[in-house]
């Protein structure tokens, strides 16, 4: 029956309703199917043309079954798999232990067999190529001097 009080129910609902009109229909449950299907559309066009994510378009526009139940599977797994990965992460960082102990020992007098390494050395080495043996003694004994009145 076609007729223009006659509406397009989505297609689960059309073996429900194949043989009746929306004329047939009592009151209330006409009301109650046009906002069912005009629901569903809306949710199928948000569905299809405003989620950003990938495959949910075609869950709901690819025209079989069977593509739109792959696609489902697999944007369900990938989700999965999303949220797996990123509980891992998190927790990951969560237990990574967070200590920093930075010690300075100052030792004025070293053992005999002592190494000494610094890569932070304020005595550049082309500072020491161009200086005298006459500066670094007058340097010496300036440091002597600042020792002994303190």
């Amino acid at each position: 029956m076609e007729g223009k009080n006659c509406i397009q129910l989505p297609e689960e609902k059309a073996l429900k309703y194949s043989a009746l009109s929306i004329m047939d229909l009592p009151a209330a449950e006409k009301t109650r199917a046009i906002k069912e299907a005009e629901i569903e559309r809306l949710a199928r066009d948000f569905a299809a043309n405003k989620v950003s994510a990938a495959g949910v378009a075609y869950i709901v526009n690819d025209r079989t079954r069977v593509r739109r139940t792959l696609w489902l599977i697999g944007v369900i797994v990938c989700t999965l798999v999303m949220g797996y990965l990123t509980v891992k992460v998190i927790m990951e960082y969560l237990l990574y232990p967070k200590v920093l102990i930075k010690e300075d020992v100052i030792r004025h007098k070293l053992p005999f067999p002592a190494v000494t390494i610094c890569s932070l050395n304020p005595i550049f080495g082309h500072f020491v190529e161009e200086t005298s043996l006459k500066k670094f003694l007058e340097l010496k004994k300036m440091m002597q001097k600042v020792k002994t009145e303190q």
